[in-house]
């Protein structure tokens, strides 16, 4: 649990700007319960929804890894999900994709972006300034659906689950831990990409989870 509280605050402290915060309304939960509570329908909707903002993070995260990082940890990240994708076992394969992504989410942390942003104040690349604008703009997003799944799961699997759910639980409990993860690691690369917001023309960052996602050329 204190881990769980940890990821909730440091997404909120690291990744939102002053306006966003004051029109941060609260985490709201649509499971009324604990895991006492928990139905089949909370479950796959829990599932669903944290296997869309693994998506929508996943591909932000790329697109902002190929217009502020280095050659080197492109190619790294291109590679090793090549191979990946290679592997016949379905678990060493998620394994390995899962490092791809931990991988990645460093790179972005570690980028200077005090540096980057002074580059981007020189460049006349609009369509580079439009992909960083909108992969911050995603990866924003991600980060508030990261912090409400988290809530969400951890009233899922809080408590004695039913026997019709039981089953069901510890799919929900890595899925749980996962969004925990993606939300601290959202956190850190955050805490700099969000400098670079008036740089590509970006005035303000999503207030609730369920705004609209940018699209980005690829997606």
């Amino acid at each position: 649990m204190k881990k769980t509280q940890f990821a909730v605050a440091l997404v909120v402290s690291l990744m939102l700007v002053p306006s966003a915060f004051a029109q941060f309304g609260g985490i709201k939960s649509p499971v009324g319960g604990g895991g006492g509570g928990a139905t089949g329908a909370d479950i796959d909707n829990f599932l669903s929804a944290a296997t869309a903002a693994d998506l929508l993070v996943g591909k932000a995260s790329t697109h902002m890894l190929k217009a502020v990082a280095n050659k080197a940890d492109v190619d790294k990240y291109e590679a090793a999900v090549k191979a990946a994708n290679a592997i016949a076992d379905p678990k060493e394969k998620q394994a390995k994709l899962d490092q791809a992504e931990s991988d990645k989410n460093a790179a972005l942390a570690a980028v200077d972006y005090k540096k980057t942003n002074d580059e981007l104040a020189k460049s006349a690349d609009k369509k580079k300034k439009t992909a960083i604008a909108n992969a911050i703009w995603n990866l924003a997003l991600g980060a508030l659906k990261d912090t409400d799944l988290v809530a969400t799961g951890t009233k899922l699997v809080s408590g004695t689950p039913s026997p019709s759910v039981a089953t069901r639980i510890p799919a929900a409990k890595d899925a749980l831990g996962k969004v925990t993860s993606q939300g601290e690691a959202l956190g850190k690369i955050m805490g700099g990409a969000k400098s670079l917001m008036s740089t590509v023309g970006l005035d303000k960052l999503p207030a609730k989870a369920s705004d609209e996602p940018k699209k980005s050329e690829g997606d």
